[in-house]
């Protein structure tokens, strides 16, 4: 007998997240902040420091495109 398992679906949830660390209104916010036109890396940096990635986990916690069904074995 196999027992299901509900895990993340990581690649997905990192793309999504990647896109909006990279977005426009992310780089608009970085840039007020540093004062330049931020590269990606500090873009990204923003995004984390600003509290974005916890926003976007919060935002996405119950998300059902996350969520993949994993079938495992009994021991």
């Amino acid at each position: 007998m196999t027992k299901r398992k509900v895990a993340i679906n990581i690649e997905l949830f990192m793309a999504l997240q990647r896109k909006e660390m990279l977005s426009g209104l992310n780089r608009y916010y970085a840039g007020l902040a540093l004062g330049h036109s931020p590269d990606d890396f500090e873009a990204v940096m923003h995004y984390i420091n600003s509290g974005g990635a916890a926003d976007f986990r919060r935002r996405h916690e119950n998300d059902p495109r996350f969520s993949v069904e994993i079938e495992e074995a009994d021991d």
